[in-house]
């Protein structure tokens, strides 16, 4: 499967979404609605990682598809969710989507690396416990 989520961790607080090869931008939406799925179903907030490293395709992902995918993708329960190794065509599209979905891409942080995920997670992590204690 060119788009799968599973878990990656075992208190499940972090989800993590993986394009494997060549996808689609109907594999995408999919992937999206399985993620809220997902994280809805979480009795707490979940990180999501979305890990573009072992992808080899350029699908062409449209702004339609990125709205629709991106709206599916985000619910109250997202912490936050961290890209990784993403293709220079989707961070293309990081800027259009700052209009078509400006309350996800608040929550969004790229980054180059999966240790850098990690790092933005645990500080994201570390901010809210915080904010919260006070």
């Amino acid at each position: 499967m060119p788009v799968t989520i599973a878990w990656d961790n075992e208190e499940r607080t972090i989800l993590r979404q993986t394009y494997q090869g060549n996808w689609t931008n109907e594999e995408y939406i999919a992937a999206a609605r399985n993620i809220i799925a997902v994280i809805d179903g979480s009795p707490h907030k979940v990180y999501l990682i979305v890990d573009f490293s072992k992808s080899t395709t350029n699908p062409r992902l449209t702004l339609s598809a990125m709205g629709a995918g991106e709206k599916q993708q985000t619910t109250d329960k997202t912490a936050l969710i961290v890209l990784y190794r993403v293709p220079v065509y989707v961070r293309l599209l990081l800027g259009p989507a700052r209009i078509i979905v400006p309350d996800t891409m608040k929550r969004l942080v790229v980054v180059d690396t999966e240790e850098e995920a990690y790092a933005a997670i645990y500080r994201h992590m570390h901010a809210e416990r915080a904010s919260s204690a006070s």
